[in-house]
């Protein structure tokens, strides 16, 4: 399998839209979400908190968006609202098309215009990784959810 987060696509950050290098040594979680889905809202905003608290005096993770937005206005909307995450860029689209395909999560309605015959994980979805190809938890969502009485 080719490397999920590979160097060749850049990310940005969503404090400023800078090319941003993914930190090394912390697990990375990608964020399947979308600013239009309405379990996603709460959901970010649980991520927002555990981000915080638990990265207060060390990273110990970084979260990188993989937007299922319909228009660049959208997601360029919506990462502002993050607390200074990683997100792959809307003009990405080869892939976040790939990221979708590869773990098989995605909107409802990106499904069969992606091809993907069996979703295992609609939005939002959390997968963790190690470094940046090595899935270690499919959804992570429980964990989010569960943090602190989430």
């Amino acid at each position: 399998m080719s490397s999920l987060l590979p160097d060749s696509v850049p990310l940005l950050s969503t404090a400023d839209n800078s090319v941003t290098a993914l930190p090394s040594g912390i697990p990375t979680l990608l964020l399947f979400s979308s600013s239009w889905c309405p379990d996603c809202k709460p959901f970010m905003a649980a991520l927002s908190v555990m981000y915080e608290d638990l990265n207060e005096d060390e990273k110990q993770f970084e979260v990188v968006y993989v937007s299922s937005d319909r228009t660049e206005e959208e997601c360029a909307d919506y990462v502002k609202k993050m607390p200074g995450w990683l997100y792959v860029p809307f003009s990405q689209v080869e892939h976040c098309t790939f990221l979708k395909m590869t773990l098989k999560s995605c909107a409802g309605s990106e499904q069969g215009p992606l091809g993907i015959t069996e979703r295992k994980f609609g939005i939002p979805n959390l997968v963790v990784l190690k470094g940046n190809d090595v899935v270690v938890k499919e959804c992570a969502n429980a964990d989010v959810e569960g943090f602190r009485g989430g």
